[in-house]
């Protein structure tokens, strides 16, 4: 990136790199199921999703420090050092990775961990149903409202953290003719509250047994209604402005939230819930292609008059979604014993014709009538 002369030049490297991270914010969320229980994944998931608040942060910091210091220097703009340092980083990130990245507990590096502590994180987990990668994906995927809700929630989601990821508010400080280093330094309390809320949210659900994911995502569609009312209201008072794009760092607890959700609701299907994950992002990337564009252009700072109305009713929605998948998740929990007992009585009686036909000496009252009662979900 800091040899590029052109746009296009820019686009075909985004392109290569998107193709290439693309799988690697779902995956992660993946293999976290594979290593800790319902009610220990939301605070190991506000760890990994808290590393790219923190790498903002860290970001801005670094920007503003190469601004200053390496403008110029050897004849290359800052924005160029930035990204041979960015490189630099990268390359032991990758070592970092190459070693120490887990797989599942079944396949994971032998020179990790020992053989008695894989056993260990195998065994201390719920054992999941045995499932497929076959065409009946599509069938179980399709067929539940699972991917049909969560990929909604977190189209709506993602768009909640318009104000930060799209710069709002770098443009407005922009647009009033704050310095660099300010528009550097300013937007980082947004990515520190972000941080903040991730790790505080995850706590509240692990502490009350991962049962009410929905209630961090109803206060999160709250406190972005109330952003949005601020920046309507004021939109040239900085006081405003400020206090609406530092609570809109409270969008980014739904990275954990409802991707923990997801993984929990999907749990019994693995091929389901991989799916499930991949989809959230991958719709909520595609959406925000667009929506961008549409609702939050540069041109229109300070008021972002547009955007604010697009805001309030994507908040609004992701509440009522909220209420939705609990009120289904609520509804499958109640079924799951019943369809639990019709299987059993199933087997049972299998079991019993089976010993019938084999011609096993089988020890009941002689009155015993069979009855086989079917249940559907």
């Amino acid at each position: 990136m800091y040899k590029v002369t052109n746009y296009k030049q820019i686009c075909i490297i985004r392109f290569f790199l998107a193709g290439f991270e693309s799988c690697v914010f779902s995956g992660i969320h993946l293999i976290l199921l594979r290593w800790y229980k319902k009610e220990e994944l939301a605070l190991r998931t506000s760890f990994f999703v808290i590393s790219g608040q923190l790498g903002n942060l860290f970001s801005s910091t670094l920007q503003s420090a190469i601004y200053t210091n390496m403008d110029n220097y050897r004849g290359l703009a800052g924005w160029r050092w930035l990204f041979i340092i960015d490189f630099l980083i990268t390359l032991f990130v990758v070592a970092y990775l190459l070693i120490f990245f887990i797989d599942y507990p079944e396949i994971c590096h032998p020179y990790l961990f020992t053989k008695e502590e894989l056993e260990l994180a195998k065994s201390r987990l719920p054992q999941s149903p045995e499932t497929k990668f076959d065409w009946t994906v599509f069938k179980r995927v399709v067929g539940r409202w699972h991917w049909w809700l969560f990929s909604f929630l977190w189209v709506l989601g993602g768009e909640n953290e318009s104000f930060a990821t799209n710069s709002l508010f770098s443009l407005w400080l922009q647009y009033y003719n704050y310095t660099i280093p300010q528009r550097n330094h300013y937007p980082m309390g947004i990515y520190g509250i972000g941080a903040f809320v991730n790790v505080f949210f995850a706590f509240y659900i692990d502490y009350t047994g991962a049962k009410y994911h929905w209630r961090t995502g109803i206060v999160i569609a709250i406190v972005m209604v109330i952003a949005s009312i601020l920046m309507l209201a004021k939109p040239y008072t900085a006081s405003y402005v400020f206090a609406a794009q530092y609570l809109g760092g409270v969008a980014y607890g739904g990275q954990t939230v409802f991707f923990a959700w997801a993984n929990n609701v999907c749990f019994d299907d693995l091929e389901e819930r991989a799916v499930v994950l991949a989809s959230m992002n991958m719709f909520s990337n595609a959406v925000n292609a667009w929506w961008l564009i549409l609702f939050y252009a540069a041109d229109t700072v300070p008021e972002f008059k547009k955007g604010n109305y697009a805001m309030l009713a994507t908040a609004i929605a992701s509440g009522f979604v909220c209420g939705l998948i609990r009120y289904l998740q609520v509804r499958d929990e109640k079924r799951a014993p019943l369809v639990d007992a019709a299987t059993n009585e199933v087997m049972k009686d299998l079991d019993l014709e089976e010993s019938i036909e084999s011609g096993e000496n089988l020890k009941h009252e002689p009155n015993i009538v069979s009855v086989r009662t079917h249940y559907s979900s």
